[in-house]
This record gives structure tokens, sequence and C-alpha cells, in this order.
């Protein structure tokens, strides 16, 4: 004789949840957001769009930057809000990169209209 195993009853799996945007990823990019004032007021002080202000503008942008590695560092020391930091702290190397390239940009675009 032979034996027989009792069939299991099948059981449906459910379709896969979509991945949503994980915790760490959100606060990465509000860190970045947060580190972007500083770049976009030092490039609206460079730029033709606020000449009035670009003395106001820089001199916060600046405020701000130092203000930005101030609050990367705390950040980074709490674990709750580190990536908040490592967005800061991106954001802190990323300006001085787009602020020389932008200058560099309007020097030239000026030297092109005006000495050309």
């Amino acid at each position: 004789m032979s034996q027989q195993r009792p069939e299991r009853p099948r059981t449906i799996v459910p379709p896969p949840v979509p991945p949503r945007p994980s915790r760490r990823f959100v606060e990465y990019l509000i860190g970045l957001a947060l580190g972007a004032i500083p770049m976009v007021l030092l490039l609206l002080a460079i730029g033709g769009l606020a000449s009035q202000f670009s003395g106001t503008f820089f001199s916060w942008a600046i405020g701000l930057y130092i203000l930005s590695i101030v609050a990367a560092l705390v950040c980074l020391a709490n674990r709750p809000t580190r990536f908040i930091g490592y967005g800061l702290l991106t954001m802190v190397f990323v300006t001085p990169i787009v602020y020389y390239v932008s200058c560099v940009a309007s020097i030239r675009a000026n030297c092109m209209r005006y000495c050309g």
C-alpha cells in the first residue's frame, strides 16, 4: 500500500506592495532642500535678477551657509537626525562648487559681451 499525503490547501499570496521611499531618503532630501537655500541666495547675489539687493543676498547667504555647517554637525551628532545632517553636509560641499562655476560663467558672459 502506498501512503498518500494529504494535499495542502493552496495559499493565495497578495501582490507585493510598491516600495515607499524610505524615511532616511526623505530626511536626506530635507537636508538637501535646507542646504540649498544659501546656494540659491548666492546665485541671486551674482545674477542680474536682483542687482539692488545683491549685497543683502550675499550677506544672508554667507550667514546661512555658516549656520548650515553648524546645523549639519549638530544633526550628525544625533542619531534620529543623522540623514538630515548628511543632506546638509552634501550641500555644504556642493555650494562652493556651484558658486565658483556660476561666477566663471558670469564673468565669461560679461567678457564676451563687453570685451569682444
